[in-house]
C-alpha cells in the first residue's frame, strides 16, 4: 500500500479513501510483482534442472495458471503477492549463494537471501515455510557439479539466521498481538477438508 501511495499518491489504511480509490497504480503493482516472481520462477527452474526449457515452461505455467488470477486482479491481495515474490527471491538467492563460488559474491548472495526473507514474513505468515523450501532447493542443487560447495553451505548453522528471524517474528507477535499462539486446533481442524481439496484439485 505504500508503494502505491509511493507511485500515485493513494490513500493507505486506516484512511477509508483506499476502498474506493482501486486506480490503476495498485494494479500496476500487482503486475509487477507478478512479473519479477515470474522471472524467479525462471531463474529457480534453470539451475534446478540445467534446463532453460525447463525454466521457461516453469514460468510460463505459473504465468497463466488460473490459480494465481485472484491475486493479480483483486488489489487488496497485496500480500499474496508480495509473499511470492520475497519468498522466490529468497530462495533464489540462496541457491545463487550454494553456486557461486568466489566467496565474496557468495556471501552478498547469502545476505540478500536473509534480507528477503524479512519482508516476506512481514508480508504473510506463510512465509515460515522459506527455510524448508531453501532445504529442499539444497537437495536438488547436490546433483550438480559442485555438489562439495553445496553440501558445504548447506550446513545448518548457515539456516540459523532464517530460524532465528523466525523466533523474532514469533515474540513481535505475540507481543504486539495479545493471545495470538499458534492455533494448532484450527490448523488440525481444516486437515481433512485441505486432503479432500488437494485430490480435488489433482483430479481435475
Amino acid at each position: 500500500f505504500l508503494l502505491g501511495n509511493a507511485i500515485a499518491g493513494l490513500p493507505v489504511p486506516p484512511d477509508t479513501g483506499w476502498l474506493t480509490d482501486f486506480s490503476a497504480a495498485y494494479h500496476l503493482l500487482n503486475l509487477l510483482f507478478h512479473l519479477g516472481s515470474i522471472a524467479l520462477v525462471y531463474g529457480l527452474g534453470l539451475f534446478l534442472t540445467g534446463s532453460a526449457i525447463w525454466g521457461m515452461l516453469s514460468a510460463l505455467i505459473f504465468a497463466v495458471h488460473p490459480a494465481n488470477s485472484e491475486v493479480i486482479c483483486w488489489v487488496a491481495a497485496i500480500g499474496d503477492y508480495a509473499l511470492v515474490f520475497f519468498i522466490l527471491l529468497c530462495v533464489y538467492l540462496f541457491g545463487k549463494f550454494f553456486l557461486t563460488p568466489r566467496k565474496t559474491t557468495a556471501l552478498r548472495y547469502y545476505a540478500g537471501s536473509i534480507l528477503s526473507f524479512a519482508p516476506a514474513l512481514c508480508a504473510k505468515e506463510a512465509a515460515a515455510i522459506a527455510p524448508f523450501l531453501i532445504m529442499l532447493t539444497g537437495q536438488f542443487l547436490r546433483g550438480s557439479s559442485q555438489e562439495k560447495e553445496v553440501a558445504r553451505r548447506a550446513g545448518p548453522y548457515f539456516l540459523a539466521p532464517f530460524f532465528l528471524l523466525l523466533l523474532v517474528y514469533a515474540a513481535a507477535r505475540s507481543h504486539f498481538i495479545p493471545g495470538a499462539g499458534f492455533p494448532l486446533k484450527d490448523y488440525l481442524a481444516f486437515l481433512p477438508s485441505c486432503a479432500f481439496k488437494a485430490v480435488y484439485y489433482a483430479r481435475d
